[in-house]
């Protein structure tokens, strides 16, 4: 969600010519149908669901889904933390109200931009961003998958990721 908003942000009138580039982060091109129809299931009911998701603490589904299996116990604490703190009634009004991105939008991103995913993202998986590519091939910069990382890509492989950042700051004379 943060990145459709960020691509939001990017297009309108008075930020647009104040861009010099993007950087996605686990993306995807649009909300997928499992997302609509899990947020027409009654929010109680989702709740209990999520607290039997995170049954197992750092090694339950829900941590799983999010950090790659390699990630520290650290990573995989606070993921679980946040998964707990993290209530459905405001994840979903968000997921239901959020204007997602069409592809007419994503070709309007006129701004060199750079992708990178974890390998092992299943929230949004990297094949994902297929369309993307085709989409926005102007003006990708690069499109990256960062082997052993999961969603957050940016917190498991943060010397990666910040090189790869550091290369593309640098290849649009940023830096």
């Amino acid at each position: 969600m943060c990145v459709v908003l960020t691509a939001k942000l990017a297009l309108r009138p008075h930020i647009k010519p104040l861009l010099n580039g993007l950087i996605l982060l686990a993306t995807h091109s649009s909300l997928v149908e499992g997302g609509r129809k899990l947020a027409q299931v009654p929010t109680w009911i989702i709740e209990i669901f999520r607290a039997i998701d995170r049954y197992g603490g750092i090694n339950s589904k829900s941590v799983r889904r999010m950090v790659h299996s390699d990630a520290s116990d650290h990573l995989k604490e606070r993921q679980l933390g946040l998964a707990a703190s993290n209530k459905m009634s405001t994840i979903k009004p968000l997921v239901l109200g959020m204007n997602w991105m069409e592809e007419a939008e994503w070709r309007q991103l006129a701004v060199p931009f750079m992708l990178i995913h974890g390998d092992s993202d299943t929230v949004t998986p990297a094949a994902g961003v297929t369309s993307l590519r085709e989409w926005c091939r102007n003006f990708l910069v690069g499109a990256h998958i960062i082997p052993g990382a999961g969603h957050t890509v940016m917190l498991e492989k943060s010397h990666e990721v910040n090189k790869l950042i550091e290369e593309f700051l640098d290849k649009q004379h940023l830096l």
